[in-house]
């Protein structure tokens, strides 16, 4: 049985496989890694770990193996992570087009991101965010994520 013979069996077992440099990381059902399974992957390794670093590899996007060569070879620096820890990709160009919205744009944000927190003031909201002057702050959706933290009391005046 080849690498992509047992990457099939371990698919339809449930069983979810990826490469993290030279090492495995498996996330199955209860049961469904038996240890003749485990025997076959022990065996196959660096078998496995070739098909799922392979770019036409349908499992390769959730290998982080394959993903830090696709980022070498296209000359990118890998992924940065955003405000709520999503992967965001930011090139020296993007950060130049996106500039920090202009007091209108930003107070506007702010008016809509606190209207489910009634006791966030968003003149506080808007002061909050223009000292950040981050871009990626001025979303809706992320002032708005800031408006409820403000009103839990996770985040104060001085902050």
């Amino acid at each position: 049985m080849n690498a992509q013979d047992l990457l099939t069996d371990l698919q339809s077992r449930g069983v979810q496989i990826s490469a993290e440099g030279d090492r495995l990381r498996i996330k199955a059902p209860r049961g469904a890694v038996t240890p003749e399974l485990r025997e076959r992957l022990a065996r196959n390794k660096p078998d496995i770990i070739a098909a799922l670093s392979t770019p036409e590899s349908p499992d390769c996007r959730k290998s982080r193996n394959c993903q830090r060569r696709k980022m070498t070879e296209t000359g990118q620096k890998g992924p940065k992570k955003g405000v709520f820890g999503e992967s965001a990709t930011v090139t020296p160009a993007t950060v130049a087009t996106d500039p920090m919205p202009d007091r209108a744009e930003l107070g506007a944000v702010c008016r809509r991101a606190v209207r489910d927190f009634p006791d966030v003031d968003p003149e506080r909201l808007f002061r909050f965010l223009q000292v950040a002057e981050d871009p990626e702050w001025c979303s809706e959706r992320v002032a708005r994520h800031i408006a409820k933290r403000m009103q839990q009391g996770l985040i104060s005046e001085g902050d």
